[in-house]
């Protein structure tokens, strides 16, 4: 018996809707290996810092360090306004934020003033972000592929 004409068996939504994706990007963005391999590269990236700050600065410069406004830093484009830091932080999102979290290191090498000492540290401590962040992000980047692509998950 032959199907009749004009019936509707089966509707792909990812053709009719494409962006439907969203909807799968999401669901890898707050699995719980991605939110650890993303905590993870923060530690590993502020413990290679700190190892980098200890070897290679003076006790003077980590006195320095640790008395200025680090913990509620000004991104560049603001560093001439005088705002508090609740307003930097209303006017810039989380991904501004963090982007110049990791770009502090290059942000601070172009100072001029800088000894070849600090030049060094920040230098130094640039390819431990860009080197930490390419292993973490590409972990983060193959689980978001493999998920989309074949909806599989991975394992540890």
């Amino acid at each position: 018996m032959s199907q009749p004409h004009g019936s509707l068996y089966e509707i792909r939504w990812n053709e009719v809707c494409p962006w439907l994706i969203l909807v799968r990007a999401l669901r890898v963005s707050i699995m719980v290996r991605v939110l650890a391999l993303a905590c993870a590269g923060v530690l590993v990236t502020q413990w290679g810092w700190s190892a980098v700050d200890v070897t290679l600065s003076e006790k003077s410069d980590r006195l320095e360090r640790l008395t200025d406004d680090s913990m509620n830093p000004k991104l560049p484009w603001q560093a001439d306004r005088t705002s508090s830091s609740a307003d930097v932080t209303a006017l810039a999102g989380p991904l501004v934020r963090g982007w110049s979290w990791l770009a502090q290191p290059f942000i601070k090498l172009a100072n001029r003033d800088a000894t070849w000492r600090q030049s060094l540290a920040l230098s130094l401590s640039g390819i431990w972000t860009i080197a930490v962040w390419a292993l973490f992000g590409g972990a983060i980047s193959r689980i978001a592929a493999v998920y989309l692509t074949r909806g599989e998950t991975l394992g540890p």
